[in-house]
């Protein structure tokens, strides 16, 4: 079996991982050197540290090298009543990592150590390579006519900007602001914010002068770097299609709330390794895939369905929200959850206790649970 997989992205770099880890294939990957490297920092959930510990024997130190710092969980301030935390239980941890960091990391792992693939700076499409069956990870598409574009998410653009970091964080910080929420991942070198809102109800200036208040208030002062653009969220009508997997941004995009992108990833490399085994159709994977898309957007939806905070933005966010309290699925966990009999399968990334967390947190469930 020869696997082409285009992007050296990280969609891409773990992609190759895995399959040099679970296979004995030939792999070529493909990149094109003009497209500048994103230097931002990710947060993860237990999917990606996992697997890169039974893969690589990823550590610790391994994770400081990398400019990484542990995540204990993620933060809640200003989304309910009570701020609240979204933890891991113990012993387990994941990970913030410097993104590009992390790329340079699994290719020389995979390519210099292993040394079992070939890296080809070329730019390419699924039909131009020499491979049984491609991967693509070039990222966002350019024409959208094979795509849903979502309707249920409720922001589409983002200011992010780096700080000099002025404390240690172990954990993923998730602000409620007046016209959209703040992340911040922190590593080692930095601290990365951004603020997501929605482009169509605030404008770029209205954000960055509340975010530049706001992260002032709390001392961070010493700007790195700014940046800001608009995004859609979407994903793909068939991820696998033929010969070819779609993967990272070349599959979907929708906003980092509750870092979902890179276990979707994770997910996404786990049902072309069993397509490519025979042990599911292309039609499973897909129809899989949908789910798990549509489980997210619930995930990330819960978040807006009770602010506290009173403004445009906020009222939009709940009234577009509100198709959640009619999906089947969800509705089904709310009745029984509190039931410890009841089977539950992992809900988009979140299992049993992440729901409960959250609900919790966010004062949708008026039982204890």
């Amino acid at each position: 079996m020869k696997l082409a997989i285009l992007g050296k992205g990280t969609a891409g770099a773990l992609a190759l991982n895995h399959f040099n880890s679970y296979t004995d294939y030939e792999i070529d990957v493909y990149y094109d050197s003009s497209i500048k490297e994103q230097t931002v920092g990710e947060g993860t959930t237990l999917h990606i540290p996992t697997r890169l510990n039974y893969t690589l024997g990823m550590n610790w130190e391994d994770v400081r090298n990398l400019n990484g710092t542990v995540k204990t969980g993620i933060y809640y301030d200003g989304w309910s009543t009570n701020n609240y935390f979204h933890s891991f239980y113990l012993p387990s941890a994941s990970i913030h990592i410097d993104a590009v960091k992390l790329q340079n990391y699994l290719l020389d792992k995979n390519i210099l150590e292993r040394n079992k693939c070939n890296l080809i700076d070329k730019n390419v499409n699924a039909n131009e390579v020499d491979a049984d069956y491609v991967i693509d990870c070039t990222g966002k598409p350019n024409d959208y006519s094979n795509y849903v574009l979502t309707n249920n998410i409720n922001v589409n653009a983002v200011c992010v900007s780096q700080y000099k970091p002025i404390k240690s964080l172990d954990h993923t910080l998730c602000t409620a602001m007046k016209n959209g929420w703040m992340f911040g991942i922190p590593l080692q070198d930095r601290i990365s914010f951004g603020y997501l809102y929605n482009a169509d109800i605030s404008t770029k200036d209205v954000i960055k002068k509340e975010m530049k208040t706001h992260l002032r208030k709390r001392e961070y002062v010493n700007e790195l770097y700014t940046n800001s653009f608009n995004f859609k969220n979407y994903y793909h009508q068939q991820n696998f299609v033929e010969n070819v997997a779609h993967n990272g941004n070349a599959s979907f995009f929708l906003e980092p709330l509750e870092a979902t992108s890179l276990a979707l990833v994770d997910r996404i490399n786990r049902w072309t390794y069993e397509i490519l085994n025979n042990t599911i159709t292309q039609e499973q994977a897909n129809y899989y895939y949908e789910q798990y898309v549509k489980q997210i957007e619930i995930v990330i939806g819960l978040h807006y369905l009770n602010p506290v905070i009173k403004s445009k933005f906020w009222e939009y966010a709940k009234n577009n929200s509100q198709y959640i309290t009619k999906d089947s699925s969800f509705i089904d966990i709310i009745n029984n959850l509190a039931n410890d009999n009841f089977i539950f399968d992992d809900y988009g990334t979140w299992n049993k206790d992440s729901f409960k967390q959250n609900l919790r947190g966010l004062n949708i469930l008026w039982y204890n649970l």
